[in-house]
């Protein structure tokens, strides 16, 4: 007579087998690497060593620079540290002269601010008063 197995088996079954999923690297060693010229001969440590991607001096990936600023970044910082606490927005002015003769593009193209929050409603602004009909 065939045995069935209701719902509450059923997921107590498949609980304990996926539950169960980590340990089974622990039981061959299908999880290590492996040779390309032989797949059934493991890596040793130092093939491994050897494989491995090399150190890199720059982490290229994170939002920081591993070799610090340079001299004028750091002469600019130490000039203007009596200042620094104020949001800088005497000087966007100039700042965009700069930028926009640089870029060769127009002033009114350039648009600066202390963080995202003013060009996120400038933005908003700008769309909503588009939509609407005068």
């Amino acid at each position: 007579m065939p045995t069935l197995m209701n719902r509450r088996d059923w997921l107590r079954t498949g609980a304990i087998v996926t539950g169960g999923l980590p340990f089974l690297s622990s039981f061959g060693s299908f999880a290590s690497p492996r040779r390309a010229d032989n797949p059934n001969r493991q890596l040793s440590d130092a093939e491994f060593e050897r494989l491995a991607p090399p150190d890199l001096k720059a982490r290229l990936f994170a939002n920081e620079n591993p070799f610090g600023p340079s001299e004028k970044a750091r002469k600019a910082i130490v000039d203007n540290l009596a200042s620094s606490y104020q949001y800088p927005f005497m000087y966007f002015g100039d700042l965009v002269k700069k930028v926009a003769a640089y870029e060769g593009v127009q002033e009114d193209m350039l648009l600066f601010s202390s963080g995202s929050s003013p060009c996120c409603w400038r933005l908003r602004w700008r769309f909503a008063m588009a939509a609407v009909t005068w």
